[in-house]
């Protein structure tokens, strides 16, 4: 059995992707009544937010409290992604039509907070796993304070508020991370036995992972396929998407760098939690940009699997 794990564990990414689109289309395929789909719509909303919360509560059992302090990329990559969003948030404000949409894609693919797994990923490459969750907090706060300033310019017509939309989204971002961060100190400093059990099993979050992304290629494949969108709007739209990606993993591993830190910096600007991003479009903007969230699924996991098998090659 540890050969065989041995053996497959390089291609355990493509692996889950591929898991999880043909679990959609086959599930998709099946004669199930209405209700049937709701319940599992339902069950799927449930699992992976459980899966991220066990996921992050691992990892940062391994992470020292005292090591959680801000660097000075911090400041450049939150500088980054508000300027990034500000820019955007404008054009959208001033356009219409494919142009706002365009606009609001680019906005969400830069300014959306990083993935919970993206921790996960760093540590895969061995990477800082510290500063970067110190930048998922400090991105995470970023995102629920800067896009509400400019969402209710961006459709005037929802009525929505900034203290409204900050308190939603504090309320979708910071439990799901603030949760585990505080349940794994509490045990490192009331239960030592169990945490110094815990993290002699490194590789349990990247497994939970591994299926968290089979669940995110579901969600991914349903929001493609359901989609309406005219075929050249979306084409632009996973041009933007991955134009996006790239450009992100770029210049957060440049910035990063100097600091010795490249690894975190591109992997906490370039992994995103795309979750958010289809949540954020569906509630706040064009519905139709939370296709976005299912292409940056899809090039930035396909970026993951390129860089482990290059680390470990």
């Amino acid at each position: 059995m540890k050969a065989i794990l041995k053996y497959i564990k390089p291609y355990s990414l493509p692996i889950s992707i591929a898991v999880g689109v043909c679990s959609y289309f086959i599930y998709r395929s099946l004669p199930l009544e209405p209700y049937m789909r709701h319940v599992t719509a339902d069950a799927v909303s449930i699992i992976q937010p459980v899966l991220l919360f066990l996921m992050l509560f691992f990892s940062f059992c391994r992470v020292e409290p005292q090591q959680m302090k801000p660097r000075i990329w911090h400041l450049w990559l939150g500088l980054l992604q508000i300027v990034c969003c500000a820019t955007f948030a404008m054009i959208a404000i001033f356009t219409s039509g494919d142009e706002k949409i365009v606009a609001e894609v680019a906005m969400c693919c830069l300014v959306c907070p990083p993935a919970t797994a993206s921790v996960v990923i760093i540590g895969k490459l061995g990477g800082n796993i510290s500063s970067g969750s110190t930048y998922i907090v400090i991105s995470n706060l970023i995102v629920s304070v800067i896009t509400p300033l400019f969402i209710p310019f961006m459709h005037p017509e929802s009525g929505s508020t900034f203290f409204a939309t900050f308190l939603a989204m504090i309320g979708k971002l910071f439990p799901l991370m603030l949760g585990p961060l505080l349940l794994a100190w509490l045990v490192r400093y009331l239960l030592p036995a169990l945490h110094a059990k815990i993290v002699t099993y490194p590789n349990i979050s990247f497994f939970l992972w591994l299926i968290a992304l089979s669940l995110a290629m579901v969600t991914a494949s349903r929001a493609l396929m359901n989609s309406n969108v005219a075929g050249v709007t979306l084409a632009v739209m996973a041009a933007v998407s991955l134009g996006s990606c790239v450009f992100q993993f770029w210049i957060g591993r440049r910035i990063g760098a100097p600091y010795s830190d490249a690894i975190a910096a591109g992997q906490t600007l370039g992994q995103k939690n795309t979750v958010f991003l289809i949540w954020m479009s569906y509630t706040f903007l064009t519905p139709v940009t939370a296709i976005a969230g299912g292409l940056y699924s899809i090039w930035h996991n396909v970026i993951n699997t390129w860089q482990l098998a290059r680390h470990e090659s």
